[in-house]
């Protein structure tokens, strides 16, 4: 008997259907970003979703993870891709340790620790794992991803909490891992990249050496339309119901508003924090959350590159090879790491911000 023909992904067989109202009405996005959004209103269709303010945290998880699957981005091929744990205050926090092909087991690699984003509220090791093998194969560094508990079971200062024992952790030299503890690195995206911005803050009164701070379309939990790019405060993308879901399981209505653990914006100063790599796009809702944030980091006299890609959504980084602006963000922000393991950064690095067009 002939073999059975293999079933088609019934997202690529819609892909070209006419584009929805809802995007071709958004003029300002690159033409990437217009199939990306696309792609997404179709598989959400495909796959039943509800809208985010309908679901619960659990549902909302659910439903990221099928959208990252559904998306089918090609995982890179890593040297080495290893799940392990570290103590945490509240029990074992589970880790995903990178390494990039070409390198031997035993070589001491610098490594950068990766907070997912999510909202503090979804997110996963599986849902940024592409990410971080871009990552570890662009930079030949290795990578820790942390899957730090998430809200609303387990409320502020959980991730933060979570991602300073797994810092502390690395740092310490007692992980086993052929990494070089003297150059470490933090990122993250969105949620996690605020997790990172802390991180740098939490270290400066810690004696933590942290060599760089990458930080990914970041967002700092600025309510309202304070920290938004007035053009996209309702998306694309990431819509203002969506943001308001977030804010009210991630934050609620406990008073840590002022605490600058919550938000890396509210610390009363800035200064002698690692150089940072700071990732925005221009059709980002919170594009001007990060912007603020470069700008705060300057004003502390810190080293300081900040990158905009006009047309871009929110995470647009994970979305290559369909979106070439991403494969582009990522070399960028990979050099400035390799850069700064080098000790090879100096102020001035080059313009503080550019915006670049793909």
């Amino acid at each position: 008997m002939p073999s059975p023909t293999p079933m088609a992904n019934p997202l690529e067989a819609s892909a070209n259907r006419p584009l929805s109202s809802e995007v071709a009405r958004i003029s300002p996005l690159h033409p990437d970003s217009v199939q990306v959004l696309h792609r997404a209103t179709l598989a959400r269709a495909l796959l039943g979703h509800k809208p985010t303010r309908d679901c619960s945290p659990i549902e909302a998880r659910k439903n990221h993870r099928q959208l990252v699957a559904a998306a089918a981005i090609p995982k890179p091929e890593a040297g080495l891709v290893v799940d392990l744990e570290c103590p945490g205050p509240a029990g074992a926090i589970p880790l995903r340790y990178y390494r990039p092909l070409g390198h031997t087991e035993s070589e001491q690699l610098p490594v950068l620790l990766f907070l997912h984003g999510g909202g503090g509220v979804i997110g996963d090791l599986e849902t940024h794992d592409t990410l971080c093998r871009q990552l570890t194969q662009m930079g030949q560094f290795a990578v820790v991803a942390v899957d730090y508990r998430l809200a609303p079971e387990h409320p502020f200062p959980a991730a933060i909490e979570d991602a300073f024992a797994a810092l502390r952790w690395l740092a310490a030299g007692h992980s086993g891992l052929e990494i070089d503890i003297r150059r470490i690195a933090v990122a993250g995206d969105s949620f996690g990249a605020n997790l990172a911005a802390v991180l740098c803050l939490m270290a400066r009164g810690a004696d933590l050496e942290i060599k760089a701070q990458l930080l990914m379309c970041p967002s700092f939990w600025i309510e309202a339309e304070d920290g938004s790019s007035p053009e996209f405060v309702d998306g694309p993308l990431l819509t203002a119901e969506a943001q308001a879901w977030f804010y009210e399981h991630a934050v609620g209505r406990l008073e840590h508003g002022t605490d600058w653990r919550h938000s890396a914006t509210l610390a009363s100063e800035h200064r002698d924090l690692p150089p940072a790599f700071v990732l925005t796009a221009g059709a980002d809702p919170l594009q001007t959350e990060g912007e603020q944030y470069a700008e705060q980091l300057r004003r502390g006299g810190n080293i300081v590159v900040h990158r905009c890609f006009p047309g871009m959504l929110h995470g647009f980084m994970m979305m290559g090879p369909r979106v070439r602006a991403a494969a582009v963000a990522l070399e960028e922000l990979t050099s400035f790491a390799i850069a700064v393991f080098a000790e090879s950064v100096h102020a001035p690095l080059s313009p503080s911000d550019s915006s670049i067009a793909v």
